[in-house]
């Protein structure tokens, strides 16, 4: 499937991806696991500001599935990367996940290991997403522009992950 990817640098960084995620694969099997949605993102997560509480509603379960737990909080993070990001450039990438993961943990708790974790699970979403979606835009090149939509971002998500060390990841969201 990485065929589907043109450019040389985007067949890199998801080859690496990958290969960090082989990496830490061994401490996600150790982790707590149940039944997650496994998509929270802007659309499937109902909010009323104005409510005692933010989240009123969750829709669109076609993702569920029995995992980590962790992998669950690591795709409303990796959701919460700006759009407009540059990996070269003074941007926080987890800036606006870490409110985020602050209401999250308002509400459950999760282990060091697995906060660590998280931000390299989300790395790994984003390739995920990225190599899924080049194929698909193959398959549907009429609706290319929609498909790739978060695609062309995660890139350089992704290039930010790349830069730095597993130490400096594991930081990056505490």
């Amino acid at each position: 499937m990485q065929a589907h990817i043109a450019a040389p640098l985007h067949r890199s960084l998801i080859a690496e991806a990958f290969a960090r995620f082989a990496a830490i694969e061994p401490a996600l099997r150790r982790c707590p696991a149940q039944i997650v949605h496994n998509d929270f993102n802007r659309s499937n997560i109902v909010g009323n500001p104005g409510g005692p509480n933010f989240v009123s509603g969750i829709i669109d379960f076609g993702d569920t599935v029995h995992t980590a737990i962790a992998i669950d909080v690591a795709t409303a993070v990796m959701n919460q990367f700006p759009l407009d990001f540059d990996a070269d450039g003074p941007h926080d990438l987890f800036i606006q996940a870490r409110e985020l993961l602050r209401g999250y943990l308002a509400h459950a708790q999760l282990s060091s290991d697995e906060l660590r974790l998280i931000p390299h699970l989300a790395m790994a979403r984003v390739a995920a997403r990225a190599l899924l979606t080049s194929w698909r835009a193959k398959l549907f090149p009429e609706n290319e522009a929609y498909i790739l939509r978060f695609t062309r971002p995660g890139w350089e998500h992704l290039r930010w992950f790349m830069q730095h060390d597993h130490e400096a990841v594991s930081n990056a969201l505490l």
